[in-house]
């Protein structure tokens, strides 16, 4: 699964791993790596029934898809997801090393229209429209294809223009600036998840 920054990757494996559980698999993400996280995956690989692993990031993963891999059975599932530049530089890696002639690569960069529609009605539910709140839902769904190019990143970045989420980014910086330790700490974190670094170490949860 493959998009730009903020368009929608960890959303859409939500909801994959929710339709897999309806599917009858056991659904499962690994958050982190850890001293057992190798040991954690084998044991998900080697469950009695059909397993659904997605990993975000395969990048940092290799190692670990390979171990899934070798020790799932046929109907286990795995989905994975990149960013698309980074996807351009380790397709040939991750097939190589998975020893799969041909990966599916699914683009999620654009909603379709049934997407559209539900961020418009989730949108007037929560007052994000700001200035367009009065707008018919004819023209809010025209600004997200025309404006907004169909892509979830552009969307949110245009509610900062909204008067009402600008007061809400606001007051929540003023307070961060209140403690000089927790606003440099904040921004740190906010580099770190931009640039894919993982920050705590965990394992796997289902």
């Amino acid at each position: 699964i493959c998009s730009d920054l903020g368009n929608g990757k960890s959303l859409f494996l939500d909801g994959l791993r929710l339709r897999a559980i309806e599917k009858g698999y056991r659904a499962f993400e690994p958050i982190e790596q850890n001293d057992i996280t190798f040991t954690e995956i084998e044991k998900i690989a080697k469950l009695k029934e059909p397993v659904f692993l997605t990993i975000e990031n395969y990048h940092n993963w290799f190692d670990e898809i390979e171990l899934y891999l070798n020790n799932c059975d046929s109907e286990s599932v795995l989905i994975l997801t990149a960013r698309n530049a980074i996807n351009d530089v380790f397709i040939d890696e991750l097939t190589n090393r998975t020893n799969v002639d041909y990966i599916p690569e699914i683009q999620i960069d654009l909603m379709d229209d049934k997407e559209v529609t539900w961020f418009v009605e989730a949108f007037d539910e929560y007052g994000f429209w700001g200035k367009y709140a009065g707008r018919s839902t004819f023209f809010k769904k025209n600004l997200i294809v025309d404006k907004y190019n169909r892509q979830i990143h552009a969307l949110l970045l245009g509610l900062l223009e909204s008067p009402d989420i600008s007061s809400r980014l606001e007051k929540i910086t003023n307070d961060l600036k209140e403690d000089e330790d927790i606003l440099k700490v904040t921004i740190s974190l906010f580099i770190l998840t931009v640039l894919i670094f993982q920050i705590v170490r965990a394992s796997c949860r289902e």
